[in-house]
């Protein structure tokens, strides 16, 4: 590609990458106007890089909000730190999402399973991102296995209805 860039204008494997390039963007124009459901698709991915950006913001507010790094390679590694605990992050909360599918796919709870592809595991809400840690005497597995024994007793949603207001509720198609 870098040899393509600098060629001629007039190079015909260039012209011909440009030509396939109007044939691509055609076709999503097409998909975008035609089709909700990638629209849809397209919205979700950009609330998910939105959502993240959000994430990195809240994690890197620290000291106030205030930039304590003087020079470019300190701002760097806080950059490359704020992104490592956005992942660790991530990865926190996925696990225990991924957990959560696992003990509703053993209990074939469908309604469960549904409800989940709703949730994102881009979430700080049971993250304390301004508190004191102190992981000194921390052991891992024994507090992942007391919140796997607590996902089991968990519900996403309510699978019976209360008595008299099944009418009161919309099919989830009717959105």
């Amino acid at each position: 590609m870098k040899k393509l860039n600098y060629s001629l204008k007039s190079n015909k494997t260039r012209k011909a990458i440009a030509e396939y390039n109007k044939v691509l963007r055609s076709i999503h124009i097409l998909k975008t106007i035609n089709s909700l459901k990638y629209r849809q698709n397209m919205r979700v991915a950009l609330n998910r890089g939105e959502s993240y950006h959000q994430l990195t913001g809240a994690v890197g507010y620290a000291n106030g909000g205030k930039i304590v790094a003087k020079t470019e390679q300190e701002q760097h590694l806080f950059k490359e730190s704020t992104r490592l605990i956005c992942n660790v992050i991530l990865h926190y909360n996925s696990h225990i999402l991924s957990q959560f599918y696992l003990e509703k796919l053993k209990e074939c709870q469908d309604e469960q399973i549904e409800a989940l592809k709703r949730i994102s595991p881009i979430s700080w809400i049971n993250i304390n991102l301004y508190g004191k840690y102190d992981l000194s005497n921390f052991s891992s597995h024994t507090s992942l296995n007391k919140l796997f024994e607590l996902i089991k007793n968990e519900s996403l949603i309510d699978i019976l209805p209360i008595e008299g207001y099944e009418d009161d509720f919309e099919s989830a198609d009717d959105f």
